[in-house]
């Protein structure tokens, strides 16, 4: 899961992205224990900040390069979040904390120094993820709402420059895009995608949007390893030449993507996720939580649904 920040090459590549989701969860983890969790305006504030700010400046891959191979740097960095995740997994208060701190540093190392991805682009998507977390304590009362609409709009704003500065030259061939247009936009595009499906988060959305919603974790793994193994089949590259060529050939891949998807959902994701709940009670069942002898005060508002906040494939 951080084989992107290791020089590893991704076994599927859309699978470069997990990287960040993994590190996200150690900075959250350590935030945790160290009680910060809930200054999640701040954090995303600082992050757009550092993206703004470095933009292209610090490098790309420095300590494989550094160390002169790959195999090294995963000798170093493998016991390391081993004896982490140890700690976080212990029980023990002490250890859970030293555990945390120890997978957030060699995230933050690793994201810093060894990133395939630039530096504006690492750190927006940090700044991305936790303006989602600010969204989320807005909407519970946990924040005030001027103060998180300020820190979503300069993420957003942020998100949108730091494009139109650093995305250019040798750096689209490292965010695999066309220019800064095509950076901007799409980022601009997936907040206002984003807005729309939040205002109209207490309404029923037909059941086959739901349904996309369910198999899109099986569409973003799948889509590019059955394009590379549809197109010879339709004699693809190159593209079709007509418009009616261009039409059929996309309905095809789609139509095979969903497929694909859905089966994918119901034979992998479900019994595995099945699988992990059996695994969760097993381990509960074994070492029960302990309950606090003191008061505590009443308890922040449940996670939503996994499933309506996009959370449900990690």
């Amino acid at each position: 899961m951080l084989q992107d920040l290791l020089g590893v090459i991704n076994g599927m590549n859309v699978t470069w992205t997990l990287c960040y989701e993994m590190v996200f969860y150690f900075f959250v983890t350590a935030l945790f224990t160290r009680g910060l969790h809930r200054h999640s305006g701040p954090i995303a504030v600082a992050l757009a900040g550092v993206a703004l700010a470095t933009g292209t400046a610090v490098g790309t891959g420095i300590l494989s390069a550094e160390l002169g191979s790959t195999r090294q740097l995963l000798l170093i960095v493998t016991p390391l979040v081993l004896v982490g995740l140890v700690g976080v997994l212990s029980g023990n208060r002490v250890l859970t904390g030293t555990g945390a701190l120890l997978l957030a540093g060699v995230g933050l190392v690793l994201v810093s120094l060894n990133s395939r991805a630039p530096a504006f682009e690492t750190w927006m998507i940090f700044a991305t993820m936790f303006a989602g977390t600010v969204v989320y304590r807005a909407q519970h009362g946990q924040l005030a709402r001027v103060p998180a609409l300020l820190s979503c709009g300069f993420v957003l704003v942020a998100g949108v420059l730091v494009g139109w500065l650093y995305n250019r030259g040798e750096a689209l061939d490292r965010t695999w895009s066309s220019g800064w247009k095509a950076w901007s936009i799409a980022y601009l595009a997936a907040w206002v995608l984003f807005g729309v499906g939040y205002l109209l988060r207490g309404r029923r959305f037909p059941k086959v949007l739901t349904w996309l919603g369910a198999i899109s974790f099986s569409v973003y793994l799948l889509h590019i390893p059955l394009l590379r193994t549809v197109e010879p089949l339709v004699g693809v590259p190159p593209q079709p030449s007509s418009t009616l060529g261009r039409i059929v050939w996309t309905a095809i891949f789609l139509g095979v993507v969903v497929i694909v998807s859905h089966l994918m959902y119901r034979l992998v994701e479900m019994p595995m996720q099945r699988l992990g709940k059996r695994v969760q009670k097993a381990a509960d069942r074994r070492r029960p939580r302990t309950t606090p002898t003191t008061p505590t005060p009443p308890a922040a508002p449940a996670e939503p649904d996994a499933a309506l906040s996009g959370t449900s494939r990690t």
